[in-house]
This record gives C-alpha cells, structure tokens and sequence, in this order.
C-alpha cells in the first residue's frame, strides 16, 4: 500500500488535552470537516491552502486561523501537524515539523484518535459512504440525541459537515481509498458495498476485501449490506458488470470465517433484498418524486414501511441500511420514518440544478459504474424525452484499471457523451485517456445493436457547444463527475 502510514505505527496523539494543530491543505473537503471538528473540541487550529476556496470563510468564521500558501515557518510552535494523502511528503511543511520533531500524523490518523473519544458509528463502503453517514447523523439529531459526526459533504438539515457535540455517539464517513478507516476505534461499523476500486493503493481487489474485512473486524456491531445484485426490482437494469464479484466477496465473509466470531447480541447484520438477511427490503415502489419500501426485520417479524424522496433503487438501498441500523441503536421508529421522509439529499447526488427552455439539468458525484447505471435508471424514472449523459471519467490510475466495466453503465441513456480525465492530482499515464471509456462503451453498443449515439471529447470548448447545438425540448443533461464538470450545466444554461 501506498499513501498514508500503516495503523499503530506511530505513537497515539491524546486529544482529549488542547492541543495547536496546524492542518496542510485545509481547504480540502475532508481536511475542512476535521478542522471544523477539532476546532469545536477546543483545539487551536491552524492551516494552509494554496487556493482560495469557498469553504475558507466559514472556517474564518469558526475562528481557525488560516495561511495562503505554505511555508516552513507556519508550523512553529505546533503541537501537531496534519496532512492527507494529496500531500507528498517532501511538502515543505511536513519537512520543516519533521525537522522540528513536531509530530506529524495523516488526517486517518487523527480520526482514529477522535474516534477514541466517542462511541463510533462507521460508514464504510463503495457506494453511499455520504448519504448514509448524513442520514443516521439526521436520525440522532431528531431523535436529540445529539451526534457529532463529520461526512464529506455538507448536510443541508442540519447545516454543516463536521459537527461536535455532547451525545455518546460519532458518525464518521470512513474513506477507504488510502486506509484511513483501517485506523478508526468503530462501535458499529457498516460497509455498505465493494467494487474494484482504489487498486493503485492495494495493489489488487483481494486485498481491497481484505481490508474491509479487517474494518468489519475492528467493529463490535457490523453491518453488510448485501448490494443490487439481488433486487428484486428491474434487477437486468441495474446489475452491474461485476455484481457477481460482489456477491461473491458477501458469500466469502459470511461463510468463510473470515471475520472474528461475536456474541449472538453484537454481531454480523445483513441488509438487502435477499430473504436471508437480517433485515430484508421489500414492496419497492419507484415514483417520479418519492420512492417507497417496507423494512422487514427477519428475527422480530416485523416489517416497517418508509417514504423517502429520494429517487432510484440506491437510494432506498442506502435510506433501508440507515433505518436498520438506527433501529439497531434502540431510535423510536416514528423519528426514523419522519427523518428519511424529509431527507433532501446532499450536495452533488442527485442535484436538480434548474430548468432553462424546457430542458432539465441534474448532477450527480457518480463516477463508478455501480453508482453511475442506478442514478442513469433513476433518471429514467423523470420519463425525459431523451437523457444526455455526459461523464468525466476520475483518475488515471482508475481509468486504467476498471474502464471496461463501464461499458453497460449508460445502456438506459440515448446520448453519451466522454470526456478527458479529470486527474485530481494524478500525473498522466501513457496510453490511459478517456477514449478508454468510450472505445468500452462504443464496442458493447456494437455488441447488443443498440441504437445510441456516444462520442469522445478532447475538449471542453468543443463539448459545451455540442450541447447547444443538439439540446431541445424534453431533454434531460445529466452530468456525471466527482471532478470541475459540475459547472457544465451553469455554463449551458448562461449560454442558451
């Protein structure tokens, strides 16, 4: 593995005492969220980032003292300093706090020493790592039991990212994709889902089950939810490529004593459309504004119906793994039902952006194929005369390893359109493009005679005004990206 340190070896940081910690790249969303955190537990936080973000004024607000730039004098007199991966090690103020025998800890590192001060909820996974940290944060928060948590993007209920407050519990998305939830202390640990993903890191997909096994362990309570490959519902829609090899890696740790054997009170809980879990989701119903479901708790007997409004089958997938596990923590079902029921979602999943000329324009964070085919499906369910996907493919190293499993993942799309790699910090890898991509998607439409249109884009110029041209009446863009094509549909619209 590359990237951050391995867990336990470096000497554990108290953060129980005040400390003056110094945070490079503050500006990041996670390295934001973690000074939010550490600034409300009473420490005196500090940063630098070299570019001027929007999320740099309300950590002003909260009083964190902020650098432009970087510079080996803004970490004297520091108690610790915090990096992520996005920081090479030769960053001048890792050198300059190594120099000064400041201890210097990844931001992994240091939520696994937040997650020591209070019991931990994890959300781990593939997919839906966000929206389901936001939901049980929503769930403890009406139910008043007052949850810190910290999830990489804003909640717009409760009006923040990063929160800390008096309750026993904290809700913490758990990053997978450098090792950082390998350090957390978790009370319930949930892994929602697993695809080939961050290989570049663990050297292969093996070792990605490993490790999430390894999370699974470090739990007391675990939840596994079992996937989409069982719906029940349009399930030929929505299998991914490799939905077998997911099945596959639930088989192996549900049967092959993989994990650590728990007590019959806090042990291994399933979540899925199979009726062999624990908790068994059933009657799905898709509607154009609202979904619905009913949560069947298998040892009880007892089945829960829930409205969400929310749309596709992900959704109702991740609101059921929520409510299970709120169930789990003893939270009264009325304010289970009443918080799912009045989620609005989260920033970029999902994200009505407006209406200009008859055509609507949606965002959503999908990048992967198992998030990309049910988030095109749901888009299916707005019944739009024709959707326009337009995806930006994410990293090098990603796009090198899984741009074949791509290929199905815009079958319910009429147009498709690929774009360059959005690199996100990555150096280029000789013959790695997003013609990738778009050569996979291009042959399985030749395979299955399908009649849809999908061309490559180099440039961006090029792009924006092909939307114009060909955009009309009844249309739906949907933008696809965790990289800078979410202002695309600002742009078009200003245009037209």
């Amino acid at each position: 593995m590359n990237g951050s340190p391995n867990p336990g070896t470096n000497t554990p940081i108290d953060l129980s005492v005040p400390l003056k910690i110094h945070i490079i790249g503050i500006g990041g969303t996670g390295m934001s969220a973690l000074a939010l955190l550490l600034s409300q537990a009473g420490h005196r936080v500090s940063g630098s980032e070299i570019k001027e973000l929007g999320i740099l004024d309300k950590l002003r607000a909260a009083g964190i003292e902020l650098y432009k730039g970087q510079a080996q004098e803004q970490v004297i007199g520091k108690d610790l300093v915090v990096y992520s991966t996005a920081i090479d090690k030769n960053n001048i103020e890792i050198v300059s706090a190594t120099q000064k025998s400041i201890p210097v800890r990844h931001r992994g590192e240091v939520l696994g020493y937040l997650s020591n001060l209070k019991q931990t909820v994890s959300v781990a996974g593939t997919h839906g790592k966000s929206t389901i940290t936001s939901l049980i944060t929503l769930i403890l928060h009406n139910a008043n039991w007052s949850p810190s948590f910290i999830v990489g993007s804003e909640i717009n209920e409760v009006g923040s990212s990063a929160s800390l407050d008096s309750g026993r519990y904290l809700v913490v998305e758990a990053d997978e994709s450098d090792g950082t939830f390998l350090h957390l202390n978790s009370y319930l640990g949930i892994v929602s889902s697993i695809e080939p993903d961050h290989l570049d890191y663990y050297g292969g997909f093996v070792e990605l089950q490993k490790a999430f096994i390894n999370f699974l362990n470090n739990s007391e309570i675990k939840f596994l939810g079992t996937g989409l490959y069982d719906s029940p519902f349009e399930s030929g829609d929505l299998r991914i490529d490799n939905a077998e090899t997911y099945e596959t890696v639930v088989d192996n740790i549900l049967h092959s004593n993989l994990l650590n054997e728990t007590s019959d009170s806090k042990g291994l809980f399933t979540v899925g459309f199979g009726n062999n879990c624990d908790f068994i989701i059933e009657s799905v119903s898709l509607e154009k504004f609202e979904s619905k479901f009913e949560l069947k708790v298998k040892n009880e007997n007892l089945s829960h119906q829930f409205e969400i409004l929310l749309q596709g089958i992900h959704n109702v997938y991740n609101c059921a793994i929520s409510a299970a596990v709120a169930l789990k923590l003893g939270v009264d079902l009325e304010v289970i039902k009443h918080s799912l029921s009045s989620f609005g979602g989260i920033s970029r999943r999902f994200e009505f952006r407006g209406t200009k000329n008859g055509i609507t324009f949606i965002d959503d964070y999908a990048h992967l194929p198992g998030e990309i085919k049910p988030t095109v499906h749901a888009t299916k369910q707005l019944n739009p005369q024709r959707i326009v996907a337009v995806f930006q493919p994410h990293r090098y190293s990603r796009v090198r390893s899984i741009h074949k499993d791509f290929a199905s993942a815009f079958d319910l799309a009429d147009i498709i359109y690929i774009t360059e790699i959005y690199d996100a910090g990555e150096q280029p890898i000789t013959g790695v493009s997003g013609e990738l991509v778009y050569d996979s998607i291009r042959e399985h439409i030749k395979s299955q005679n399908l009649n849809k249109e999908v061309v490559y884009f180099r440039s961006r110029d090029e792009l924006k005004n092909k939307l114009l041209e060909i955009l009309k009446e009844g249309d739906l863009l949907l933008t696809l990206s965790a990289g800078d094509l979410t202002t695309l549909p600002d742009e078009i619209m200003e245009s037209m």
